[in-house]
C-alpha cells in the first residue's frame, strides 16, 4: 500500500469547494449521473494503531446504485499531547481500507496542541450495499487524538462502471 501525504493549503480546500458547489448544480440542473450524499461527523476519539483503524463516528453511506464514485474526505484532526509519532485516515470500504489509497497524514512535531484538515481523494467501483465510512489511527499509543465536527464525507456518483 502506498502513503501518500500532501500538506493542506487553502488553495486545495478551495478547490474542493467548488468540485461540491459544481455537484449541487449538476444535481439541480438533472443533468448526467451524477448524485451526491454529505455526511458530517461528530468528534471521535483516535485510539487505534494500525488500520483499519477507529471508524469514525458519524460519516457513513450505504451504497444504493453500482457505479463509479467519487469519494472525498476531509479529516479534520486536534491533537492534545505529544507521542503519537503520525495520524492517518482514510476511506473505507465495508469496513476494510480502500485500494488504491491515499491517506491523510499529519506528523507529530513535537507541540503539544495542533489542528489540521487533510482531504484525502479517491475514485472507486462500487456495488449496492457497499457501505463507505472514514477511519484514523495513530502509528504510536501517546497523546490524545480526536477528529472535530469539521470530518467530512462526499460520495458522488459519476456514473455506471
Amino acid at each position: 500500500m502506498s502513503q501518500a501525504y500532501r500538506p493542506v493549503d487553502e488553495q486545495m480546500l478551495l478547490e474542493l469547494r467548488a468540485l461540491r458547489r459544481d455537484v449541487q448544480a449538476l444535481q439541480r440542473a438533472g443533468a448526467g449521473q451524477a448524485s451526491m450524499q454529505s455526511v458530517a461527523s461528530g468528534s471521535t476519539s483516535i485510539t487505534a494503531t494500525g488500520p483499519p483503524g477507529t471508524t469514525i463516528t458519524g460519516p457513513s453511506v450505504t451504497i444504493v446504485r453500482p457505479g463509479r464514485y467519487l469519494l472525498i474526505a476531509t479529516f479534520d484532526f486536534s491533537a492534545s499531547a505529544t507521542g503519537w509519532t503520525a495520524i492517518s485516515g482514510a476511506h473505507l470500504k465495508n469496513g476494510a481500507e480502500v485500494t488504491p489509497n491515499e491517506r491523510g497524514v499529519l506528523r507529530d512535531t513535537g507541540v503539544a496542541v495542533v489542528q489540521s484538515t487533510h482531504p484525502v481523494i479517491s475514485i472507486q467501483n462500487l456495488v449496492a450495499g457497499d457501505v463507505m465510512t472514514l477511519g484514523a489511527w495513530k502509528s504510536a499509543a501517546g497523546g490524545t487524538i480526536t477528529t472535530t465536527s469539521n470530518t467530512q464525507l462526499f460520495v458522488v456518483r459519476m456514473g455506471p462502471t
